[in-house]
């Protein structure tokens, strides 16, 4: 014979076990399904975040541009201008500029340069647009845009040549 005290707690231990593991599952899907909606809202962050950046991508290459435009504009007018080219170069431009070019002197070549610069406005604005272009090469470099890049530097060489031949021409070895 069973003991009906016996069977009852049994039975009563069995539900206990039954109700506390539908609890367990009901808790385990719940946190599964939070899981999901939640790694759903990270994809969806993600997404909206990769998008935010393509539309800045986008508008800092069109700024980029505008700035490539705008710099050659520039570039150009600095390049038309052939005031002050004319002349035969003073006495002390001939000499700053030879010394700079054959390093006649122990001074500092690049203070050397830079007084050079300074007296002759011609050299300085050309210089000046050749250290904008490198500049701006700095500045659009994170866009890894080659287009951009070479625009850039062709400018910025064509600036340095017309440098380098507003030296010679201080130097009086070539006519302005």
């Amino acid at each position: 014979m069973t003991n009906p005290v016996t069977t009852r707690d049994a039975a009563r231990a069995s539900e206990t076990v039954a109700r506390q593991a539908a609890q367990a599952a009901e808790t385990a899907t719940l946190e599964a399904a939070a899981r999901r909606l939640a790694a759903e809202q990270a994809a969806r962050d993600a997404e909206e975040q990769r998008k935010e950046w393509e539309r800045a991508e986008q508008g800092w290459k069109l700024n980029a541009g505008a700035e490539v435009r705008a710099l050659r504009k520039r570039v150009d007018a600095v390049l038309a201008d052939t005031t002050a080219t004319t002349s035969r170069p003073a006495v002390e431009f001939r000499a700053l500029a030879r010394q700079w070019l054959y390093g006649l002197v122990d001074s500092d070549p690049l203070q050397l340069f830079e007084r050079l610069c300074t007296a002759d406005e011609r050299l300085g604005q050309l210089i000046g647009q050749s250290r904008e272009c490198g500049a701006a090469i700095v500045r659009t470099g994170e866009l890894n845009d080659a287009s951009i890049t070479a625009s850039l530097d062709a400018l910025e060489c064509r600036c340095w040549a017309a440098g380098m031949q507003r030296v010679r021409v201080l130097a009086g070895e070539v006519e302005g």
